[in-house]
C-alpha cells in the first residue's frame, strides 16, 4: 500500500462493501485495516444499518472502526457510542400511530437502543427480510403501546415507497414540533430519521 493522500476511508455497507451474499472477506480486511492503521487512516462503515447489525458484522474489529449507524442516528468510535440523535418516545409514539391510522399498508420496525420492535401481524416476508437487519427483534401483538417507555427509538423503517414516504414526512411535520426526515434505504424501503440526522 502505498502513501495514501487521505485520513479515512468510508464505506456504505449493502451494494458497496459487502458482497451480494451480504458479507465480506474478514482476512483481507484485517490486512487492509492493518495498513490503514499503520497509517493512521480512519475506516468508518457509515449505513443505515442499526448498530446491533453492524456490531454484528464487524465482531473482532470493533475497537479498530467508526461507525455511523442508523443513517446517521448513532455515531461510535471504538465500540463506543459518542453521539446520538433520537425521536423522544412521544414523537415516536404519534408518528406510529400516525403512519398505523393513515397509511395501515406501510409495515414497521421500530429500532430503539436495546431492541427492535415489530407487529407479529406483519406479513411474513417483511418479517423475514427485517430479522437480517434487526436480530434484536422483539415481535409485539401491538405498536407502538408494546415499546418500553424507557426506549430510545433511533429511526423507523417501513415497507413502503418514496412517494408515500413523502406524504408521510410532510403531513406529519406539519402538525408535528418535532420534525421527521424520510430518506430511502435503497431497498424499497424507507428509513425515517429525525429532522436533519442524514
Amino acid at each position: 500500500m502505498k502513501n495514501i493522500p487521505f485520513k479515512a476511508v468510508a464505506v456504505d455497507m449493502d451494494g458497496t462493501f459487502d458482497n451480494d451474499d451480504l458479507t465480506f472477506d474478514h482476512s483481507r480486511f484485517e490486512k487492509v485495516l492493518t495498513k490503514l492503521r499503520q497509517r493512521h487512516i480512519h475506516f468508518i462503515v457509515s449505513s443505515g444499518r442499526p448498530l446491533v447489525r453492524l456490531r454484528r458484522d464487524f465482531a473482532g474489529f470493533l475497537d479498530r472502526i467508526d461507525m455511523i449507524a442508523d443513517n446517521g442516528s448513532l455515531l461510535i468510535q471504538d465500540d463506543s457510542i459518542i453521539s446520538n440523535h433520537v425521536l423522544t418516545y412521544k414523537t415516536a409514539v404519534a408518528l406510529i400511530n400516525f403512519i398505523q391510522d393513515n397509511y395501515p399498508e406501510a409495515h414497521i420496525v421500530a429500532s430503539g437502543m436495546d431492541h427492535a420492535y415489530l407487529s407479529k401481524n406483519a406479513p411474513t416476508d417483511f418479517k423475514r427480510l427485517m430479522h437480517f437487519y434487526y436480530p434484536n427483534e422483539i415481535q409485539v401483538d401491538n405498536l407502538p403501546e408494546d415499546i418500553p417507555s424507557n426506549e430510545r427509538v433511533t429511526k423507523l423503517t417501513l415497507n413502503c415507497s418514496a412517494e408515500l414516504a413523502t406524504k408521510i414526512e410532510s403531513r406529519f411535520n406539519k402538525f408535528n414540533g418535532e420534525r421527521i426526515h424520510c430518506t430511502t434505504s435503497g431497498f424499497d424501503d424507507i428509513d425515517i430519521v429525525p429532522y436533519g440526522v442524514n
